[in-house]
């Protein structure tokens, strides 16, 4: 996990899972990140770090015609290939008796706090 990366090191990442609020608001490439929130029409200015723009969205705006960012992320392209990479592990894990899986991103404001504070602690 890391909160606010330079860009020298958000240039170095391979996959994306941006959260707000607990809930997945995009899941994907890092190459992929700017045209989904271009697509939002909240495209990464030039010469800006695009965690810092997505950072300044997330907690300014709320793309047009949604009422969240989950939402948007949900009905776009990119939230329907989660679901079917989702939806193929838990076919996975079927197949391979592991049995019912979840595989949902939620968690309680409680848990996440509990986990943050345990790994400040170490």
């Amino acid at each position: 996990t890391i909160h606010q990366p330079s860009f020298q090191l958000f240039s170095k990442f391979d996959y994306l899972v941006l959260l707000n609020q607990g809930e997945v608001v995009y899941n994907g490439t890092v190459d992929g990140v700017s045209q989904y929130f271009s697509s939002l029409d909240l495209p990464v200015p030039e010469y800006t770090n695009p965690a810092d723009h997505m950072l300044m969205a997330l907690s300014e705006d709320v793309p047009k015609g949604y009422q969240s960012f989950t939402e948007a992320f949900e009905q776009s392209e990119w939230g329907n290939t989660s679901r079917i990479f989702q939806q193929g592990a838990s076919e996975s894990a079927k197949a391979l008796g592991v049995g019912d899986i979840d595989l949902s991103f939620r968690t309680s404001w409680c848990n996440q706090f509990i986990v943050l504070t345990h790994r400040s602690a170490y």
